[in-house]
């Protein structure tokens, strides 16, 4: 009984431990859709932030490309 409660803590630990490296990769879809309310909203800073890392991902689209070439020109 106590070596499973043990195991159980343990899978527990590693669970939170990397739980912030499961909130952190965003998928594709949901970054896009933030990062086009921040470029409504004018907050182009942000915005080119967020379609950088859909760009590293190799998720990417036409209108997001035109959107980040109308950022960088400023």
């Amino acid at each position: 009984m106590k070596h499973k409660q043990k195991a159980i803590s343990k899978i527990l630990a590693l669970l939170v431990a990397f739980l912030p490296l499961f909130a952190s990769a965003q998928h594709p879809a949901r970054l896009a859709r933030e990062a086009d309310s921040l470029f409504q909203a004018k907050q182009y800073t942000q915005s080119l932030e967020r379609y950088k890392e859909i760009l590293k991902k190799h998720e990417y689209s036409e209108a997001m490309l035109l959107k980040m070439a109308f950022i960088q020109e400023g």
